[in-house]
């Protein structure tokens, strides 16, 4: 399917649980052997969506029940999470519920490391729904020894079926759909895999001490950026990156994403995580020449929406909307800095982060 497609495949749509008699292969084996991968899925109150991920994930094609496990971190569920995970584990032995009571996304990633039996870990998203053949392209693309980190295509897939007529192409990053092209192949210099579709050679991921628990999505905050930072530290240490476009998953855009301001919002959230990024891995010279840039880059563009903005179309108003939440974040990390638990929307509204949180695994 091309990268312009917005849609799940007709033979993903409406996955539902088959008969529970129909067991998985391996199935009632107390002890089982070592698997090679062990796929990892982080949720929080999306049930609904759990399920459809869960089902593609055990209905994998060319590969056997040796060669993948699903590892399920519940981050802290208030719905029927628990019951949707038991279900797959009635159905596919290599099946395991872990619950982390620690809010945010890095830890539960941490969580299901730690438990995880796979010499390579692969992690997406519980809105995701993966192609058939998903595991096996991931198992292949680490064929190559020095590949030590390995991405796959991500397709969005919108409420109504199509992109809406505001959605900015440029931005497409915000609902995780990605733009490597069609060819496999090494990831190129300033090129990283996306969170919702990346896998890592454990032995690598856990010597780098994992995700940085400071970043990524955590409640309703909109910071990011978890899997650019340790992409960053592997690039420091001469790994390499491969970009494999038949390991596809595609993201179900949820009605309450599909909206500007949620956009907005999520870029004013990138705004501040590339601030991050930029201070940490390229020094403070590189974040304060940006800053400086994005600081007049900010106060122009604001002038020209005021100014200009009556006149101008709808798609071109909202981009100018997009560009000055995306610098205003930037410059909003110098109120942050190193404290990104808690970070405001680009209307204000500040996400706080619940006190006295231990791990439950």
């Amino acid at each position: 399917m091309s990268q312009s497609g917005c849609q799940v495949p007709d033979d993903l749509r409406g996955l539902r649980s088959s008969d529970p008699a129909e067991s998985a292969p391996g199935a009632g084996i107390i002890t089982l052997p070592p698997v090679r991968m062990s796929v990892i899925v982080s949720t929080r109150n999306r049930a609904a969506q759990l399920r459809m991920c869960l089902e593609a994930l055990i209905q994998q094609k060319q590969v056997g029940p040796q060669d993948y496990e699903i590892v399920v971190v519940d981050n802290g569920s208030t719905d029927d999470t628990r019951q949707v995970v038991d279900d797959t584990r009635r159905r596919f032995a290599r099946s395991t519920y872990l619950y982390e009571e620690r809010l945010g996304l890095s830890v539960a990633r941490n969580t299901g490391v730690r438990h995880a039996q796979g010499a390579f870990i692969c992690f997406t998203d519980d809105d995701a729904i993966p192609a058939p053949t998903y595991v096996a392209e991931i198992l292949a693309s680490f064929a190559d020894p020095p590949v030590a980190c390995v991405g796959g295509k991500i397709i969005a897939s919108w409420p109504q079926g199509a992109c809406p007529a505001w959605f900015p192409a440029r931005y497409g990053n915000v609902v995780g759909q990605t733009a490597f092209g069609e060819t496999a192949r090494r990831m190129k210099k300033g090129e990283f895999p996306f969170g919702g579709n990346i896998a890592f050679r454990k032995a690598v991921f856990e010597s780098l001490g994992g995700f940085n628990e400071n970043l990524g999505k955590r409640g309703d905050n909109n910071v990011w950026g978890e899997e650019i930072d340790l992409c960053h530290r592997l690039k420091k240490n001469g790994f390499v990156f491969f970009y494999n476009p038949r390991a596809v998953v595609w993201h179900v855009v949820g009605p309450g994403r599909a909206t500007r301001q949620h956009f907005v919002d999520s870029i004013f959230g990138k705004g501040v995580t590339e601030g991050y990024q930029k201070l940490t891995h390229r020094g403070k010279a590189i974040f304060t020449f940006y800053l400086l840039v994005k600081a007049l880059r900010l106060a122009t563009t604001s002038i020209y929406y005021l100014c200009a903005g009556a006149w101008l179309a709808e798609a071109r108003r909202f981009q100018l909307r997009c560009a000055i939440a995306w610098y205003a974040g930037y410059l909003h990390f110098l109120a942050v800095g190193g404290d990104l638990g808690s970070v405001p929307s680009a209307r204000g509204e500040s996400v706080g982060i619940p006190a006295g949180e231990r791990s439950v695994t």
